[in-house]
């Protein structure tokens, strides 16, 4: 009896020590970014946001606004996520940068700007 308790325990801890961790703090769940989300240095004359859609497909904006009216431009791309890594894939050029959040829940691209996103 003995023997078998023995052999039961370390077929437990076996069997523990070979279950894989999940958590492993890689943010792979796209639609956490699906949305608008608008650079920090915004104002009242001056706005750069990122779009994220679903499907991958994106866009940045910018909107000017003067005395004589807005002025808004935007540029699509597509984009994929991958182990904290986001890809942009514009027309003439690919970003591939990591990403992360703040305490305050406001999105850092690292290689697209130095400034934080905040989620409207």
């Amino acid at each position: 009896m003995m023997y078998f308790n023995r052999l039961l325990l370390v077929l437990l801890c076996f069997t523990l020590w070979s279950c894989s961790n999940d958590d492993d703090n890689t943010t792979t769940d796209n639609n956490i970014l699906i949305g608008k989300w608008l650079r920090s240095d915004y104002d009242n004359t001056y706005e750069h946001s990122i779009h994220f859609e679903e499907n991958d497909f994106g866009y940045t904006a910018d909107k000017h606004t003067t005395a004589e009216g807005i002025v808004s431009t935007a540029i699509s791309f597509d984009w994929s996520v991958s182990n904290n890594k986001i890809t942009l894939i514009f027309d003439s050029h690919t970003i591939i940068s990591n990403y992360s959040f703040t305490e305050n829940g406001n999105l850092i691209i690292n290689d697209l700007s130095t400034l934080e996103f905040i989620k409207q």
